[in-house]
């Protein structure tokens, strides 16, 4: 008996499956925030925001799309703008960035544009735009 024999995956389809959300807006809210180590570049932190597709999207409620803040210091400040603007769009102000934990913004109702990019065959559902609340009233900006 093999360490998988408990698994059952004689019935599984071993083909990759698409996580993409087609480009668009999207009503969601905040279900992660994390800092992790970054990947590429030793002894830097990266923030993680995961969005959540709202259970009112009938089609792609629950799918998820993440992005990713170098906190890197050394970053020119076009970069840094970057980050602040997301955090502003977030709702935090000035004195709440100083004092701001990750998990402060879990649950934060948001409304996401996604744009998917295909690099070198791979398809990566990008976070194009972060808009506080659940407003129908955003249009497609052209993704």
């Amino acid at each position: 008996m093999g360490f998988l024999d408990d698994m059952e995956l004689d019935d599984i389809s071993g083909e990759a499956i698409d996580y993409t959300i087609p480009d668009g807006v999207y009503p969601m809210f905040v279900t992660g925030s994390k800092l992790i180590d970054h990947s590429k570049k030793p002894g830097i932190q990266q923030w993680q925001i995961t969005y959540t597709v709202s259970e009112d999207v009938e089609d792609w409620k629950g799918s998820t799309v993440s992005e990713f803040f170098d906190l890197d210091p050394e970053l020119p400040d076009n970069r840094k703008a970057w980050l602040k603007r997301r955090l502003v769009s977030l709702g935090f102000d000035d004195e709440a960035i100083a004092q701001m934990e990750p998990d402060e913004a879990i649950g934060i109702d948001v409304t996401v544009g996604v744009k998917n990019k295909k690099v070198n065959g791979t398809v990566y559902t990008n976070v194009k735009s972060v808009v506080l609340g659940h407003d129908e009233s955003v249009e497609d900006e052209g993704y």
